[in-house]
């Protein structure tokens, strides 16, 4: 048996679940398996889509097919309470940075949008594949299999009176601190995170407003990435 469990994405796993042995015939797939990860009959694996993950042992193994037998399977359960994350749209590095590290924290959803500041349009329907990648990727390496709801920009006025949750902050360096909202018992909660560059005073006056209240993450200003990450960190370790 391997030491080290591999957890791969198999998006029609629930759709096969009611055969004990599957038969994975996708070329990427066996070859992942086979080539890359060099696993071997009697070597465990997970396999896991958008619902479900399952436990399975290799049976048989060559260059077109891989033959598994699942021995446990188990809901995919996201972590609670619910948490959204509000992003104003980076660059590109930095968005599937911030993306991969908000998977790996159980992020419940992402919502991008564009606002004033924003520096660069948004790739559409190809960005937002290769974003999916992206979390797919984070959560085979965490097996974190709850992928978050990944929504495409949208403007921060319409995003802002969406807005459905009891509770609402904005990062701010001037704002209170977040330790004492921690140390509380979270409900639901969405934050917002501005763009590089930040957001307008106009922007944080529309969210106190809409009843954000703001909160600082550190006396320092950190950049949008690094803030993103580090909110869904300390909120996920409350």
């Amino acid at each position: 048996m391997n030491e080290h469990e591999f957890a791969l994405y198999y998006p029609v796993l629930s759709k096969k679940l009611e055969e004990k042995l599957l038969h994975i015939a996708e070329k990427e797939l066996v070859h992942r398996i086979s080539r890359i990860l060099r696993l071997n009959l009697k070597d465990s694996l997970i396999f896991f889509d958008k619902t479900k993950h399952a436990q399975v042992i290799i049976t048989s193994i060559d260059k077109k097919e891989v033959v598994v037998e699942v021995t446990r399977v188990f809901d995919n359960e996201s972590i609670q309470p619910e948490l959204v994350i509000q992003l104003g749209l980076l660059k590109r590095e930095a968005l599937e940075n911030t993306i991969e590290a908000l998977t790996v924290f159980g992020v419940n959803k992402i919502q991008l949008f564009m606002s004033e500041k924003v520096s660069r349009k948004w790739g559409g329907q190809k960005e937002f594949e290769r974003l999916e990648r992206v979390m797919i990727a984070a959560a085979e390496q965490s097996k974190q299999f709850v992928l978050p709801q990944l929504e495409a920009p949208i403007l921060f006025e319409k995003m802002i009176k969406q807005q459905h949750l009891k509770r609402a902050i904005f990062c701010d360096p001037s704002g209170n601190s977040l330790i004492p909202l921690i140390c509380k018992d979270l409900e639901d909660l969405v934050v917002l995170i501005g763009p590089e560059g930040d957001l307008t005073l106009p922007e944080k006056e529309i969210l106190c407003q809409q009843g954000y209240d703001a909160y600082r993450l550190t006396k320092s200003i950190l950049r949008s990435e690094l803030a993103a990450t580090l909110v869904a960190g300390i909120i996920r370790t409350a």
